[in-house]
């Protein structure tokens, strides 16, 4: 059933997410993430009594060890054992959490449309990772066995184990499959718990990289205010003011009348200008338009409505005499001339106003689905935290016992003469242990840092002050949320610290720490 998994996930490799894979490496550990069927379960199954088999075997050759030859590496190794069947029942206890977990990245990757090339980094990580363990479960495992049987010893007895063996072949064989059943149980289920949990950090850290550009590209995309103190920008307002000088009884031909060509570009610029005023935080320049709109639409909105014309005016008499208090000494055709293109200056304005307050409309929209699948992304982040904490500490607790027992190998062997095969093991025990922490912690680093990004891309996203009045109460909220994800997104080993590259630092010091103290006594 697993080889059959396979097959279709690599028929539908297009639409399957990479971090697929990941399962397959619980899954040869006898833990089922993948999905819920009587065969996967019989096969999960006899995977974890196959695990438990040889962990107990090499806990019992570690324990024979100690008592037989009171090694310290033994002691060290016995530890790793012991580690790896708490890292076991952690993740296995959290079988659902994981598979749900799954299920919500893979609808949240839906709803934003993440494709194939957004998962290039996720299948860089998986090629490396398979190739990564089959070098440090391989290479030591032959290195050993091929050093083992080169090299003459006096006695035949193996060097773990209460029993002899003649044989330099059997030797070889017996070390071979010993040193690859300890780096698949005691390194590997931690090494796999480790690729689960960066798969999702990349699958997330893609997620969020998407929903970032959208947003930075949409707020490039925002009109900015003119520059005013340019002629061109000045010529903005002409409309403006020939309406306010003709409702104010001032002379209507200061300005030139707008007939056309120029009715259609004055116009534009009166639109212009009332994006400049909506788009500006400014009030003292919002509220002179507003107010203006609004006296404008109490005198000639039911008059001059679109769905009704108005008769023609005729030369003799003006009906809107009182509405406009232009002066006596206007030819009257100039006067209706005037007239009646300001009117109809005025209805397609009227229009263009509702055409904003719709545009402007959708724009909120979009801005608050934008935050919403922010809000997915944090409340992602923060499952991801809930179901792989603990088993992240039991990882970390591994890999630094692994460390501390590589350290211990190679300042033993400097001052005692050893065989060269655990030279060789005392490496790729370091070389194991620093891969998963590599791993674990640039991915969890990585994610974190994007959604830092998202934050404040989110927060600078706002829309327009003049169409989110009734808005208000939910933005303030929303934005006070945005400032307390700056502390609440983290990812965390079970609340102890941060998985972070700041971790690396303290790993670093206590490793150099560790080996002073070590070097300055005999073991």
């Amino acid at each position: 059933m697993a080889f059959q998994f396979l097959k279709s996930t690599a028929s539908k490799r297009k639409r399957t997410p990479p971090f697929n894979y990941a399962k397959l490496f619980l899954f040869f550990f006898g833990i089922n993430v993948i999905k819920s069927s009587k065969e996967l379960k019989w096969l999960s199954q006899t995977l974890s009594l196959y695990f438990h088999c040889i962990n107990t075997f090499v806990m019992l050759v570690v324990c024979c060890c100690i008592s037989r030859f009171k090694s310290v590496f033994s002691s060290l190794a016995l530890v790793t054992c012991i580690i790896t069947f708490s890292a076991w029942y952690a993740i296995h206890a959290r079988q659902k959490e994981c598979i749900k977990l799954q299920t919500d990245l893979k609808s949240l990757s839906r709803k934003i449309r993440i494709n194939g090339d957004d998962r290039k980094t996720i299948r860089c990580f998986m090629r490396w990772s398979v190739f990564n363990i089959l070098l440090i479960c391989l290479v030591p495992a032959t290195a050993s066995a091929v050093l083992i049987y080169n090299t003459d010893h006096r006695s035949t007895r193996c060097n773990e184990c209460w029993f002899s063996i003649n044989s330099r072949l059997g030797r070889s064989i017996y070390s071979f499959l010993l040193q690859f059943s300890r780096q698949m149980v005691n390194w590997g289920l931690t090494y796999g718990i480790g690729i689960f949990f960066s798969c999702c950090c990349l699958e997330l850290d893609a997620i969020a990289k998407k929903l970032l550009d959208e947003v930075t590209s949409r707020n490039k995309d925002s009109i900015s205010p003119p520059d005013l103190s340019t002629s061109r920008d000045n010529t903005k307002f002409n409309s403006f003011r020939m309406m306010v000088a003709e409702e104010l009884g001032q002379d209507c031909f200061n300005v030139e009348p707008m007939h056309g060509r120029n009715h259609d570009s004055s116009t534009n610029r009166l639109k212009n200008d009332l994006q400049t005023a909506s788009s500006n935080d400014n009030q003292n320049l919002l509220k002179p338009f507003q107010h203006f709109y609004h006296s404008l639409n109490e005198m000639f909105g039911k008059r001059f409505s679109r769905n009704s014309r108005p008769q023609p005016i005729h030369s003799g008499a003006n009906p809107y005499r009182k509405c406009f208090r232009t002066k006596s000494n206007l030819h009257p055709l100039q006067s209706e001339s005037c007239f009646q293109t300001r009117r109809n200056s005025f209805e397609n304005e009227s229009y263009f106003l509702k055409e904003q307050m719709l545009t402007q409309n959708k724009f909120i929209y979009n801005h608050k689905a934008r935050r919403s699948l922010y809000r997915l992304v944090v409340k992602a982040v923060y499952k991801l935290e809930n179901t792989m904490s603990l088993p992240i500490l039991l990882v970390v607790c591994n890999g630094f016992n692994e460390l501390y027992r590589s350290l211990t190998h190679s300042i033993f062997h400097f001052k005692i003469e050893a065989p060269p095969h655990l030279i060789v093991l005392a490496v790729f025990y370091m070389v194991g242990a620093t891969t998963t922490f590599l791993s674990v912690v640039l991915c969890a680093d990585r994610l974190l840092k994007t959604c830092t990004l998202l934050r404040k891309a989110i927060m600078d996203d706002d829309p327009e002050l003049t169409c989110v009045l009734q808005e208000l109460p939910e933005m303030l909220q929303d934005d006070l949320e945005l400032l307390e994800d700056k502390d609440n997104i983290s990812l965390t080993a079970w609340g102890m610290f941060d998985v972070n590259k700041g971790f690396l630092v303290h790993i670093l010091a206590s490793l150099i720490s560790f080996s002073v103290v070590l070097g300055q006594i005999k073991i």
